[in-house]
């Protein structure tokens, strides 16, 4: 807290400049990207981070378990199409035995996954963009860029192909979610107005009854329902056209790579192994990969607390009282005077204080006696620097 005061009124005065304040207004919220909120998400769990450390390579083992089952799946096919022998029977064995040990690889690495991410995500609070989240789009992450790798040092030229269609695949992904949210944003948005409708008569039905508008408010009730159903029907049509298109469209990608891969074996330049490791580890992994996108409304939320929250720490007050800026009052001891101080709330229209003039001496005693809203509270909160006037000026006046 500082007073101001003014040096020609006492010989040992000490003046501050007055800081008048203004009517604040209400900024623009800032953008911020979602790198930069990831980032400053990861920023609170950093005393943490044995823990996120832990879900990262898990996220890694759990991510890389679609590109390994492509080659353990590709060897057992391969392993089928042999002469029927016990060298086949025991490659058969061998490989479903490799299945079985990458699901218990699995088993720990999801488990310690989900632990250590739940930790985090709670002490954060913000589980829609960390937490299970972050990790399942980190294991997507690492699935896809696994898989081609995998795909393309095994068949580069299938696995361009089908690399070509990933976009496609994950395109499919968005429209079914998207499809689906619509649908029901705009359900509620179609039905809102008729239900508002509804209420409100039914909250007034004695009205209605006295004045014998039963039929007419029913009437108008049935209207806006078939109006309304038209208007969604249009709506869950294209809806319907377009959730038809990426289920028929991932089809589609899947007879593209088989009928490319058929011609590369006909000819000879690829082994079935070859073919069903790039397929599985592009195709495979693409649609696995897909699911992130039935966390965008949990991201999109959370995307919105969290540049809620940023705001909220980069503000910086008009009075800060951590700044070691400025003068400071060594003894509180001295007179306070108050001249001609004029102060409003900065989100209210009403002035609290209008040319208070008021000065007290060491020692003496003071009331501020006033009807509620008079302005008392005000004036003692000004005094502790929690505002500062919009005009006039406070001033502490040190003894002699």
């Amino acid at each position: 807290m500082r007073l101001t005061g003014n040096a020609q009124d006492e010989k040992r005065a000490s003046h501050i400049e007055e800081a008048p304040i203004t009517r604040t207004t209400e900024s623009k919220a800032p953008r911020y990207s979602l790198w930069r909120l990831t980032a400053t998400v990861v920023s609170f769990n950093i005393p943490d981070w044995p823990y996120g450390l832990t879900g990262i390579l898990c996220a890694f083992l759990t991510g890389g378990a679609i590109p390994a089952q492509s080659v353990l799946f590709a060897k057992s096919i391969a392993s089928l199409a042999l002469p029927q022998d016990d060298d086949a029977k025991s490659q058969v064995a061998f490989w479903s035995w490799m299945f079985f040990l990458l699901a218990i690889v699995q088993l720990f690495a999801y488990l310690v996954q989900a632990y250590v991410v739940a930790w985090c995500s709670e002490k954060l609070n913000l589980a829609g963009i960390s937490g299970s989240t972050l990790s399942t789009i980190l294991s997507a992450i690492v699935t896809l860029f696994a898989g081609f790798i995998i795909a393309l040092a095994i068949g580069w030229k299938l696995a361009l192909v089908c690399i070509s269609t990933v976009p496609i695949v994950l395109g499919c992904g968005f429209c079914r979610v998207w499809v689906v949210a619509r649908s029901q944003a705009l359900s509620k948005q179609f039905y809102e107005e008729s239900a508002s409708y509804a209420c409100e008569n039914t909250s007034a039905i004695r009205t209605v009854a006295s004045l014998t508008r039963e039929d007419e408010v029913l009437c108008n009730y049935r209207q806006q329902l078939h109006e309304q159903g038209k208007r969604s029907l249009l709506s869950v049509l294209r809806s319907s056209a377009l959730y038809a298109a990426s289920q028929s469209l991932g089809f589609a990608v899947n007879a593209l790579a088989f009928w490319y891969g058929g011609q590369l074996i006909a000819q000879h330049e690829y082994s079935i192994f070859q073919f069903f490791v790039c397929f599985s580890a592009t195709i495979f992994g693409a649609q696995s990969a897909g699911i992130i996108f039935s966390f965008a409304p949990d991201i999109g939320k959370a995307k919105q607390a969290t540049t809620d929250l940023k705001t909220l720490l980069d503000r910086r007050p008009i009075i800060d009282s951590s700044s070691t800026e400025g003068q400071y009052l060594k003894s509180t001891k001295g007179d306070v005077e108050f001249r001609d101080v004029h102060f409003e709330y900065p989100v209210r229209s009403h002035v609290a204080l209008r040319g208070l003039n008021l000065h007290i001496k060491p020692g003496q005693y003071a009331a501020l006696v006033g009807a509620s809203g008079s302005g008392k509270s005000t004036a003692i909160s000004l005094l502790e620097r929690f505002y500062d006037p919009k005009s006039g000026a406070i001033y502490w006046m040190e003894s002699m």
